[in-house]
């Protein structure tokens, strides 16, 4: 039997459908277990889903190859970045990978900020909360630029966008 590819990952359907699954299981059962799905007001199955397929994206190498070279910690490389292009959908895609990179470094490996050193100038959590926040903010509108219409993805992106420190 050979692999049929699903956008750029060589991983068959059969393969990605059961590894998001489990990633919406583990997903939805950490959100009861910590009480996290109390804090949301609007519905938010679709942000899990998005979520799910998020952290499957993020266990491929093609994903990284496609991202890292629009990914910094520094607000400065990114608006550089967009300075440099009059594409929209390269300008969303800049925003929505920092937006995304932000949120599973700050909600799961907890590794953005040093905790040996305190200076005037730390980044705090908060700090990349509201960078993660403007960042979904900005995708979500490069999104429905690009599209001109409603859209899921365009939904996901303004719940996270408005609930990033939930979901952080």
């Amino acid at each position: 039997m050979t692999k049929k590819p699903f956008l750029y990952f060589d991983v068959d359907k059969g393969e990605r459908d059961s590894a998001i699954r489990f990633l919406l299981g583990a997903i939805l059962r950490s959100r009861t277990e910590s009480g996290a799905d109390r804090h949301i007001e609007e519905f938010d199955e679709d942000v899990n889903i998005y979520l799910a397929h998020l952290l499957f994206a993020i266990a491929l190498p093609e994903y990284h190859e496609l991202a890292e070279p629009y990914l910094s910690h520094e607000s400065s490389d990114v608006v550089r970045w967009i300075k440099s292009t009059e594409d929209r959908t390269i300008r969303y895609f800049i925003f929505k990978v920092n937006a995304d990179h932000l949120l599973i470094h700050l909600a799961i490996f907890d590794d953005l900020t040093s905790q040996s050193s305190r200076s005037l100038f730390e980044r705090t959590p908060r700090h990349f909360s509201e960078l993660g926040r403007l960042y979904y903010e900005q995708a979500a509108s490069y999104h429905s630029r690009i599209y001109r219409k409603r859209t899921g993805v365009g939904d996901v992106l303004h719940k996270l966008s408005r609930h990033f420190q939930d979901y952080s």
